[in-house]
């Protein structure tokens, strides 16, 4: 799908087309499909990638993970989500994200995405403007190249691919893209079926089993994935953590690093509820 020439020009291929069997993908890739081709009349892609190549060197999230001299917790980012709402519409990024690396956090997670996160680029490009040496992941739905060379032209370390909003040759292509321009990258799933679009050219799988109203994540039921996980790369648990009992039930089981957002941007003090997780 995606083609990347001795010089890293990028050049697109035809979409492969919309994975069925969950509707509310289908929903999420037409909304982001409309975004991007107004994002390229503003900003056309040629800039972007110009504004890629030439990013500071990107910092690796993998290590910072399984780095026994840190906390194995990325705090995430986010004013709003598909499942819960709105969380903290007025939310400063750049104070919870300094609320979140004093309390611990070893990486950051920054939704984007606006229709359905409430977030935007801005948030992205002053969290690594301000915290260089934190690798921070994009979060956002990536269904088109454009997206990848946005990130990095922002200064993002790595960006997450849904299992369940790709196939797996769009993940596959989209890892390798990434590569190219220096990031890491998250393969996300929330079930057995979206395992099944795993390529092994991504760096780190995360289970976050929280897609839907009516599933309630639980960490019984994000342990139930481990054993699916591949045992070489590294593996991050999260959906709906409230506890530090709960973080530390994933990492004791065998998970490398657990992600927690919601909890987070629901809690009134940001900061001391990621503290009270990670240190009990």
């Amino acid at each position: 799908m995606i083609s990347i020439s001795n010089g890293k020009k990028i050049q697109r291929e035809p979409y492969i087309g919309i994975k069925p069997g969950f509707m509310m993908w289908e929903d999420i890739k037409r909304v982001k499909i409309n975004e991007i081709q107004q994002k390229e009349k503003d900003t056309p892609l040629d800039l972007l990638e110009e504004l890629a190549l030439t990013a500071p060197d990107s910092v690796s999230l993998a290590e910072a993970l399984i780095n026994p001299l840190k906390s194995h917790t990325i705090a995430e980012f986010k004013r709003k989500s598909p499942i819960d709402g709105e969380m903290a519409p007025n939310a400063d990024a750049m104070e919870v994200v300094s609320q979140f690396l004093q309390s611990g956090a070893c990486a950051i997670s920054i939704a984007t995405d606006g229709s359905f996160y409430g977030g935007n680029i801005d948030d992205l490009h002053l969290t690594k403007q301000i915290f260089r040496e934190v690798p921070v992941i994009m979060r956002e739905y990536i269904v088109d190249p454009y997206q990848i060379v946005e990130a990095r032209a922002l200064g993002s370390d790595a960006i997450i691919l849904h299992g369940g909003l790709l196939t797996a040759e769009e993940v596959a292509s989209f890892a390798r893209l990434a590569h190219a321009l220096e990031m890491e990258v998250v393969f996300e799933s929330s079930n057995e079926k979206d395992l099944k679009d795993y390529h092994p050219d991504v760096d780190i799988i995360m289970v976050h089993h929280r897609y839907n109203h009516e599933d309630v994540a639980t960490p019984s039921k994000i342990l139930s994935y481990l054993s699916q996980l591949p045992a070489d790369k590294v593996r991050v648990g999260g959906g709906g953590l409230k506890s530090y009992n709960q973080r530390k039930m994933l990492l004791d089981a065998g998970f490398d690093a657990v992600i927690i957002g919601t909890s987070l941007m629901k809690s009134k003090n940001h900061g001391d509820t990621l503290h009270s997780i990670i240190v009990g």
